[in-house]
């Protein structure tokens, strides 16, 4: 399970103003930002479900057990920053950066380690990391998905929209990570 982002994160993303241009919307026309920003954040959410991937560098908290492999949700991964459990007692244990690693975008033990066996049949573990693009290294691809689903849901804000458009889905389809 992760946890919430910042309000802000969709600002980060792609910002109102160049929402705006992409609707065709005037910039000094205020009347429909709160709109135009809820839809927004709406297509950049539904571009990172798709894909798996988050599009804004993000420090985020997975719970969950542990586990030989562990996915944490999303990618890419750039840095765990911590890994914790509560033993049997309900005493909290941090792991040290030499217990784990990154390897293809999961959570594993590191070389000659394992998880602890305490924690594994009734422990829940929680793990916070860094995941996402920069401003530098964020796919143009995934850009123009988001944009294509907002003027989608722009386009079509009183008709049940449940998923990608089609346009938006083939830009996402030369990122997503594959779901096993």
């Amino acid at each position: 399970m992760l946890m919430p982002l910042a309000v802000s994160y969709g600002e980060d993303v792609l910002s109102l103003e160049a929402a705006k241009a992409h609707l065709r919307v005037d910039a000094d026309d205020d009347a429909e930002d709160a709109v135009i920003g809820a839809f927004r954040d709406a297509a950049i959410t539904a571009v990172e479900l798709y894909t798996k991937v988050m599009l804004g560098s993000a420090t985020r908290t997975w719970q969950g057990r542990f586990a030989s492999r562990m996915v944490l949700g999303t990618g890419p991964v750039t840095e765990v920053t911590a890994i914790s459990y509560l033993d049997p007692y309900g005493d909290a244990i941090s792991l040290s950066a030499s217990d784990w690693r990154l390897a293809l975008g999961e959570l594993v033990p590191g070389i000659g380690k394992s998880w602890p066996m305490a924690a594994q049949d009734d422990g829940v573990v929680t793990v916070t990391f860094t995941a996402g693009y920069s401003d530098e290294t964020r796919p143009g691809n995934l850009v123009q998905a988001v944009k294509l689903m907002l003027s989608h849901l722009y386009e079509n804000r009183g008709d049940d929209v449940s998923e990608l458009s089609p346009g938006a889905r083939a830009w996402c389809d030369l990122t997503r990570l594959p779901t096993i």
